[in-house]
């Protein structure tokens, strides 16, 4: 009798070890299926957005050289390529990268040849203005876009950075500088990128 009931609990007992088992084996197939899906729908979306990652880095890339480039030389002109990474980023991606581009170029350029005014408060806000209206009136004409936007960005920054310290008359030959230079790039340069990054 005895070991009847030994042999019923020891039958019991493997039962329960194998149901425990293929529970776990079930378990982690279903981990495992989650994770190959995951792994595979982060491939894809990365694939998918290989083109806005190489151009939001090449926007960073030049607006970085192209506005530390600037810094070194005797007056302030506005020759860089930080408006037309912000523009085109807002307009095709989203605003929000389009604020990022814009403001991390200025950030590195600044730091990197360590000169960081507090007057740059100006230059953020502006920038980020830029981002968010460029992204509102993405079916605009770039190159009207572009321009519209550069003026109105100069005539913020420049009363702030005034008020800053900054001398009045290196404010105005930087946006002479930069309001003409910016339409030679969204007149040419900016048709250009929105047709490879669309």
């Amino acid at each position: 009798m005895a070991t009847h009931i030994e042999r019923v609990n020891l039958k019991g007992y493997v039962r329960s070890i194998l149901h425990r088992k293929n529970l776990s084996v079930l378990f982690y197939t279903v981990v495992g299926i989650a994770v190959v899906f995951l792994v595979t729908l982060l491939f894809l979306t990365l694939l998918r957005n290989i083109k806005m990652i190489f151009f939001i880095i090449l926007f960073l890339f030049l607006g970085v050289v192209t506005d530390s480039m600037n810094r070194f030389l005797p007056i302030s002109v506005g020759v860089e390529l930080i408006m037309l990474g912000t523009v085109l980023v807002s307009v095709v991606y989203s605003p929000v990268l389009g604020m990022m581009v814009g403001i991390i170029s200025l950030t590195i350029s600044e730091l990197f040849i360590m000169r960081f005014k507090i007057g740059l408060i100006f230059s953020f806000i502006g920038l980020t203005a830029v981002a968010f209206l460029s992204h509102i009136f993405a079916d605009s004409d770039i190159t009207t876009l572009g321009i519209v936007l550069t003026i109105a960005y100069d005539a913020f920054i420049i009363p702030g950075y005034w008020f800053t310290g900054s001398n009045p008359v290196k404010m105005l030959i930087f946006a002479a500088t930069h309001i003409a230079f910016n339409v030679w790039v969204f007149t040419t340069l900016a048709p250009f990128f929105l047709r490879l990054m669309t």
